[in-house]
This record gives structure tokens, sequence and C-alpha cells, in this order.
């Protein structure tokens, strides 16, 4: 097992740092930063995870472990969609009017935010603006109603991804920092955040080894047909979603075995079958991703005529603290 979990940090690491490719992010606009950010605290969480199967391996129980390789899934399907969302967002920018702050009202901004949050927290919100170089600065935006701001709006699955991106789901989004739409008995509901639901997760996983395509981009190309729940039970087309269900039944309905560590060869072996599954679906996005940012890179070498670099996690995240401690799962 211990075997199994070094393979799969060194897959965790080499996918980060294609991930954070300069041919995958996009450097002309002003987000790039909000992206980094996501992808880095992604990858912190996925670490964590791993530290944790590790200390497992020294109890000798694994029935939580299930819970984390199906978190690991869906951590890796959320930086998919990272890198995805940022490279859609770089292809809508035209159509946006986002407001930039000059220099002198940065401090303004910031100032005025603050006075917010201590006089008028309960009816007003801050308002994030951007600069040339994609730093957050704050300001006041009051809310219509307190209510309207609670509420997010789950894209569930990638069919329904397709059919949002055709009515414009982010550009409204971006306009109007919140999306509006009409739910039972004809009533308008708003909406100011924009989330996704597991399946779109482990869907875009699969999808991206199939096709080499990310999310926005399998969406986008109506030529590719969507996975159904009709469809998820082939599992050689859909492994993941295969894997994340089954770790979802253990999850749900576990078989608890009160034996001494090690003792119950039956629980071991389970869950060293389904961390090979997980690590081998690590490994095969991998193995797509070099070949799509290779293919990536030579283009974009050919425009600019220079070598590009990845920018790499910390030293501390690569390997396992001294004292380990549990971290919160995601989602």
């Amino acid at each position: 097992m211990a075997i199994e979990l070094e393979k799969l940090r060194k897959s965790i690491l080499s996918l980060y740092e294609l991930m954070m490719a300069p041919t995958e992010l996009p450097e002309n606009y002003g987000r790039q930063i909000i992206a980094w950010n996501d992808l880095t605290k992604i990858f912190y969480d996925i670490l964590g995870l791993l530290n944790y199967l590790e200390a497992l391996l020294e109890v000798g129980h694994f029935h939580s472990g299930y819970n984390v390789l199906r978190s690991l899934i869906r951590d890796l399907g959320d930086a998919l969609i990272v890198v995805s969302l940022a490279q859609y967002y770089e292809s809508i920018a035209s159509e946006l009017e986002d407001e930039f702050l000059k220099e002198e009202d940065k401090e303004s901004a910031v100032y005025v935010g603050l006075e917010q949050v201590k006089e008028k927290f309960a009816d007003t919100w801050l308002k994030v603006y951007y600069d040339k170089e994609g730093r957050p600065f704050s300001g006041d935006a009051p809310l219509d109603s307190q209510e309207d701001y609670d509420k997010t709006f789950y894209i569930k699955t990638l069919e329904e991804l397709r059919k949002e991106l055709v009515q414009g789901i982010f550009v409204e989004f971006y306009k109007n920092k919140r999306v509006t739409r009409t739910v039972k008995k004809n009533r308008a509901k708003r909406y100011s955040l924009i989330d996704f639901k597991d399946r779109v997760y482990y869907e875009s996983v699969d999808m991206f080894i199939q096709t080499g395509k990310l999310p926005f981009e399998v969406a986008l190309d109506k030529t590719v047909p969507l996975p159904t729940k009709k469809s998820f039970g082939d599992f050689s087309k859909f492994p993941v979603a295969n894997e994340y269900h089954k770790l979802s039944d253990v999850v749900h309905n576990p078989v608890l075995m009160d034996f001494p560590p090690y003792s119950s060869t039956i629980e071991y072996l389970g869950f060293l079958h389904h961390l090979k599954i997980v690590r081998e679906i690590f490994e095969n996005v991998l193995w797509v991703y070099r070949r799509r940012v290779s293919k990536n890179g030579q283009s974009k070498e050919k425009e600019t005529g220079s070598k590009l670099t990845p920018q790499t996690l910390p030293a501390s995240a690569a390997s396992r603290p001294s004292s380990f401690r549990p971290c919160l799962l995601r989602g």
C-alpha cells in the first residue's frame, strides 16, 4: 500500500505542474490569479488527503479511507473545472465590462469595504474589483435582499452545463454578479453563487480521459455525446463514475470489522483494490494531460519563440509533514 501511495503522490505533483503551465492558464486577463489560487488550494487539499491515507496505513483500519478516495476523485474533477472555466472566461472577456480600479482608488475601496463590515454588515455586501494584475480590492455593494445572497445555483450534470452555456449563464453572472432563473409557478429566483454537484466532477474526469477535452470544451462541443445514468452501466467507458458510486456505497453502507490492525485481510485487500483504481484514474488523467500540454506547448512556442515552464508547489506541500493532522474533506 505504501508503494501505491507513493505512485499516487508522484502523479498528483506531476499533474499539478502541468495544470499550472502557462500553456493551460491564460496570461492576458486579470482573473488568472484566481485560477492559480484555486488550483493551489485544491492540490493542497489533495495532498492533505493523501497524508491522511498514510496515517491510516499506520493505524490499520481503512473504512474512513473510502470517503477520502471519493474526495480525491471529486477534487480531481474540481481541478479540471477550474482550468476549464479560466479558459472559458478568456473567450467571453470581450463581452464583459469588468470594473478595474485606478491606483488612487484602491486604498479608498479597501477602507470603504472595512467600514461596511463594521457598520452595515446586515444589509451590505462587499463587491470585489480587480486591478490589471488580477489582485482583488473590495468596495461596498448594497443587497436588494439579504436572502438573495444565500442562494446557490447548482449545475448538476455536464448536460445541464451545456444547456446553461447556451443560455449564457456565466456572461450573465459576471456582468450582473448574479443569475436569474424562472422556477416553479413562474417565479423568478436570483442566485449569487454558481457551484457544481459531484456528478459534474466525476463526469468531467471520465470525459477528459475519453476525449482529452476539458469540461467546458466537452459541453461546448455538441458533437460529443454526454454521459447519462444509463450509459454509466458501461464500465469500460465510464470507470470513474462507476468507481465513485462504489466508494459511495461503502461510505453509506459500511461493513465494519472489529479486528486489530491488519488481522482482517479482506478489509486491507479491499481498500488496496480501490486505492489502485483511484491511482490509475490519476495516472490516466496525467497521461492525457501530458499529451494535451505537449501539443499546446508546441503551438505556443511557435507563436512566442520561447520555451514555457510550469509553476510548482512549495516543497513543504509535496511531502508529508512530520506530525500529521487530519484535514477537512472537500465536499
